[in-house]
């Protein structure tokens, strides 16, 4: 492992729509509000961060995909990408972070690379397929938030379940009790440690 190049593939979640018509932006907002996602995960805030990691990295990868809501449409070309970025870097220790939907781009690409090792998976504030094992990872952190409405919704809505835990053998939960949904991705500070910091820890060990 000394001579691989360290890999962080960053996974992002769904893109924020803004509506035309005021009226119905604003009810979308204070909808989106009371799940905890007023303003959603920025791109500003997934390239904040992938700054922040750029001194424990030799590369970082973000993701590119639609960002959209549906299986077939978006999920799907999404979780073919990722597996093409798996495939690149398979001789490298490969580590993966994951906001919101992009956790199950992640997962899904995982349980059909099942050869390919990963070293550390970081989930946060995901949608999680509860059919997933992580056999060829390491270790996995799922990281969500106790205030997190909105995760909630998304995991009914497309896993059926509201159980933010994982149930795998090698998967430490961690619960965070005052981070919205769109703060995910922010440097906020929780307890005596900042979030960025509070990832990199967990990722580089």
């Amino acid at each position: 492992m000394k001579n691989k190049k360290r890999v962080l593939i960053i996974v992002h979640g769904a893109w924020p729509i803004k509506l035309r018509l005021r009226v119905i932006e604003k009810v979308k907002e204070n909808i989106l509000d009371f799940l905890t996602t007023k303003r959603g995960i920025t791109r500003r805030d997934y390239h904040k961060f992938k700054r922040y990691m750029e001194e424990e990295y030799d590369i970082i990868e973000v993701l590119r995909w639609s960002g959209g809501l549906t299986k077939n449409f978006d999920i799907k070309p999404a979780k073919k990408h990722l597996k093409n970025l798996l495939r690149k870097h398979k001789r490298e220790k490969v580590d993966i972070i994951s906001f919101s939907l992009g956790g199950l781009v992640s997962q899904e690409a995982l349980k059909e690379c099942p050869d390919i090792k990963i070293n550390n998976v970081l989930l946060a504030g995901t949608i999680n397929n509860p059919e997933i094992n992580f056999k060829n990872c390491s270790k996995v952190f799922n990281v969500y938030s106790e205030k997190d409405k909105f995760q909630d919704i998304a995991e009914l809505f497309y896993e059926k379940t509201i159980d933010k835990k994982i149930r795998s053998k090698n998967v430490k939960n961690i619960a965070l009790k005052e981070v919205r949904h769109d703060e995910l991705c922010k440097n906020k500070r929780i307890k005596t440690q900042r979030l960025y910091e509070f990832y990199k820890n967990l990722l580089i060990n």
